[in-house]
Protein backbone atom coordinates (compact mmCIF):
# COMPACT_ATOMS: atom_id res chain seq x y z
CA UNK A 1 0.00 0.00 0.00
CA UNK A 2 0.94 3.47 -0.87
CA UNK A 3 1.65 5.71 2.19
CA UNK A 4 2.84 9.83 2.32
CA UNK A 5 6.13 9.80 4.09
CA UNK A 6 6.44 13.32 3.71
CA UNK A 7 5.10 16.56 2.42
CA UNK A 8 7.12 19.46 0.96
CA UNK A 9 6.69 22.40 -1.17
CA UNK A 10 7.17 26.39 -2.12
CA UNK A 11 4.38 28.82 -0.40
CA UNK A 12 4.32 32.74 0.02
CA UNK A 13 1.01 34.06 0.03
CA UNK A 14 -0.48 31.15 -1.70
CA UNK A 15 0.47 27.52 -2.07
CA UNK A 16 2.63 27.31 -5.35
CA UNK A 17 3.94 23.57 -5.28
CA UNK A 18 2.94 20.71 -3.18
CA UNK A 19 5.40 17.66 -3.53
CA UNK A 20 4.10 14.73 -1.86
CA UNK A 21 6.59 11.69 -1.35
CA UNK A 22 5.34 7.89 -0.45
CA UNK A 23 6.97 5.03 0.28
CA UNK A 24 6.79 4.23 -3.25
CA UNK A 25 6.82 7.41 -5.39
CA UNK A 26 6.97 10.79 -5.05
CA UNK A 27 4.43 13.77 -7.00
CA UNK A 28 5.23 17.20 -7.47
CA UNK A 29 2.79 20.06 -8.57
CA UNK A 30 3.41 23.76 -9.55
CA UNK A 31 6.21 26.17 -9.87
CA UNK A 32 8.94 27.49 -8.17
CA UNK A 33 7.58 30.22 -6.86
CA UNK A 34 7.96 31.42 -2.74
CA UNK A 35 10.19 29.27 -0.29
CA UNK A 36 10.36 26.35 0.67
CA UNK A 37 8.73 23.99 3.25
CA UNK A 38 8.94 20.69 4.54
CA UNK A 39 6.83 18.30 6.67
CA UNK A 40 8.36 15.38 7.37
CA UNK A 41 4.66 14.32 9.50
CA UNK A 42 4.42 10.29 9.56
CA UNK A 43 6.46 8.16 11.95
CA UNK A 44 5.72 4.46 11.74
CA UNK A 45 2.17 3.61 12.54
CA UNK A 46 0.64 6.52 11.26
CA UNK A 47 -1.32 7.59 7.72
CA UNK A 48 -2.78 10.62 6.75
CA UNK A 49 -6.52 10.61 6.70
CA UNK A 50 -7.45 13.73 5.06
CA UNK A 51 -6.44 16.70 3.10
CA UNK A 52 -8.19 19.72 3.23
CA UNK A 53 -7.89 23.14 2.58
CA UNK A 54 -9.06 26.95 2.10
CA UNK A 55 -8.81 28.52 -1.73
CA UNK A 56 -10.52 31.58 -3.66
CA UNK A 57 -8.87 31.19 -7.18
CA UNK A 58 -5.78 30.17 -5.73
CA UNK A 59 -4.98 27.57 -2.92
CA UNK A 60 -4.19 29.43 0.62
CA UNK A 61 -4.28 26.88 3.11
CA UNK A 62 -3.57 23.53 3.03
CA UNK A 63 -3.53 20.93 6.00
CA UNK A 64 -4.36 17.30 7.11
CA UNK A 65 -5.54 14.91 9.54
CA UNK A 66 -3.54 11.75 10.70
CA UNK A 67 -4.32 8.49 11.99
CA UNK A 68 -2.35 5.46 14.12
CA UNK A 69 -2.93 2.21 11.67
Amino acid sequence: MNRIRRIAGRSGRVLDRISIYTNKKSFSYGGNGGAAFNVSILPSGFQVLVFFGKSGSLIDQIGFYIHTL
